[in-house]
């Protein structure tokens, strides 16, 4: 993460440091017991979070980038995007857009604002109307991982979708009910009246959103959280469960004789994979940090 570090301003006078303004000095192991609770479930939010912290004092980037708590977090975490970014750059002709966009949905998190796009383009231009709705839909589990602007324009294309659907002449038309009942704390107000307006105007559509509601309803309250792969769990070391993801995508990498329906299951269970191998990675910094802590203070 040298580039990020070239960032952080060098802030010899900063108040944490006691400079200028005469603040007392903070204690590294107080200043990592705050830099510890800013690695978030967002990967992209968790290296903004750090990169900031870094700039508030040399005490600050010291712990950020030299600590070995912190040092070994920052090279799982870029293992973990690189491997993200292996599975969405796959070259996949004969799978269902639809099925990709499951399967590979879990880690759009790890994936720049670029990368993010490059997804969101790939749906919106799709021709086929009943795979491009179910595309969204599926999405619609990690819109908030997605950046302001890639949000938006899901957004708008599953609006588009719900005004033009007419549930009685078009039944077939999958999803953009229940992409918005899933997206709707995402909305602004204005999004949020357009939705009201849909349904006042057409009954059937409102009777189609009520159906999506309690169908969303029914699958949340009976859901139930993936199992953890047996290649993350407490026994084992985290950097080999990280070397099988990669030795895993790398295999998708090079083999393209496996069928679709195979692949987008591996791609899945990957992806659940990485994303279990990060919150590990989370438990493992603030493990290491308390650690570390209690040593201090005994001595």
């Amino acid at each position: 993460m040298d580039h990020d570090r070239e960032q952080a301003p060098d802030a010899e006078t900063s108040v944490s440091d006691g400079g200028a303004e005469g603040q007392p000095h903070l204690p590294t192991e107080m200043l990592a017991e705050v830099a510890k609770h800013l690695a978030t479930a967002n990967p992209a939010e968790t290296v903004k979070n750090l990169v900031k912290f870094a700039a508030v004092s040399k005490s600050a980037r010291e712990v950020v980038y030299d600590d070995p708590a912190f040092t070994t977090f920052w090279r799982q975490l870029d293992r973990l995007r690189t491997a993200a970014k292996g599975l969405h750059s796959l070259d996949l002709p004969d799978a269902d857009l639809d099925d990709i966009t499951w399967a590979a949905g879990p880690t759009l998190k790890f994936l720049s604002g670029a990368e993010q796009s490059a997804v969101v383009d790939r749906i919106l231009s799709g021709s086929d109307v009943e795979r491009q709705a179910l595309a969204i839909n599926l999405m619609a589990d990690h819109i908030g991982d997605l950046g302001g602007g890639n949000r938006t324009r899901l957004i708008e294309r599953a609006f588009e979708l719900f005004e033009q659907h007419n549930p009685v002449y078009d039944p077939d038309l999958p999803s953009v009910g229940s992409t918005l009942v899933r997206a709707y704390g995402y909305l602004d107000r204005d999004q949020k009246v357009r939705f009201l307006n849909a349904m006042a105007n057409h009954p059937a559509r409102a009777q189609y959103f009520a159906n999506a509601v309690a169908s969303h309803s029914t699958d949340h309250s009976n859901s139930l959280p993936p199992s953890e792969p047996a290649a993350v769990t407490q026994s084992s070391h985290l950097d080999n469960s990280i070397t099988a993801i990669e030795a895993s995508v790398d295999e998708l990498i090079r083999d393209n004789t496996i069928v679709p329906d195979e692949t987008i299951d591996v791609i899945y269970a990957v992806s659940v994979s990485i994303n279990s191998a990060y919150d590990h990675a989370r438990r493992e910094l603030r493990d290491a940090s308390r650690t570390r802590d209690r040593s201090t203070l005994a001595r």
